[in-house]
């Protein structure tokens, strides 16, 4: 098969079916016929990368499992932090399962950047979250050996159990978005339900994240 210049990875998780799906339409509206897309089945559990891959018949789809890839934890700090993480079906919890079987099968591809859409489950380690995300940032770009742009989402306001918790995450991914070559979209002016954790404007949120994208690669 021969690939087209332009290529977009789409990596889908649970529960991301209608953001997704905004992606992809407004990936589709840009000017660039050449563009193919890819999407990145992380085995999720309620079927939304299946559902999508019935609805776009034209995208390439990947599913993806824990044994691909040859990535070795060599930290010992991070062997010995995975062994105390208790079995859950919601998130990777051994060392190098989510990198395996997410990033690795694609590291042999050229790639143009990262847009990363941030989950709530970091909120409980927002003190620790500028080291650790802008560590996996540099990991990613050795892996290329590229200093590819990387945009991400601020995480939307939530009525958290803890008080103050997504806010002081925000404070950290604004600290991360001094990394070189990185910058975060503001989606706070786009959360009209602070009791909804998955903010429900997914289409605006889309375009806000585009716009914000198309404008830095101007």
């Amino acid at each position: 098969m021969r690939i087209k210049d332009r290529v977009a990875v789409i990596i889908v998780n649970w529960n991301t079916y209608q953001l997704t799906r905004s992606c992809i339409v407004s990936l589709k509206n840009c000017q660039h016929n050449n563009l193919e897309i890819f999407l990145v089945d992380n085995n999720s559990i309620d079927n939304s990368a299946k559902k999508l891959k019935k609805e776009f018949k034209d995208l390439h789809y990947i599913l993806n499992n824990e044994n691909t890839g040859f990535c070795k934890a060599n930290n010992q700090a991070i062997k010995k932090g995975a062994e105390t993480l208790k079995p859950t079906e919601w998130w990777p919890y051994k060392t190098e399962l989510a990198f395996n079987a997410m990033i690795y099968p694609i590291t042999n591809f050229s790639i143009a950047g990262v847009i990363w859409y941030q989950g709530e489950s970091n909120t409980i380690n927002y003190y620790s979250y500028e080291k650790l995300f802008t560590g996996m940032i540099e990991s990613w770009r050795k892996e290329w050996k590229i200093n590819f742009p990387f945009y991400f989402v601020q995480i939307a306001p939530f009525k958290y159990e803890y008080k103050n918790i997504g806010a002081l995450l925000r404070e950290s991914q604004t600290k991360s978005s001094l990394y070189d070559n990185t910058g975060m979209v503001v989606i706070t002016d786009l959360t009209p339900d602070t009791n909804n954790i998955h903010p429900i404007l997914k289409k605006e949120v889309s375009n806000q994240k585009v716009n914000f994208f198309l404008g830095c690669c101007a």
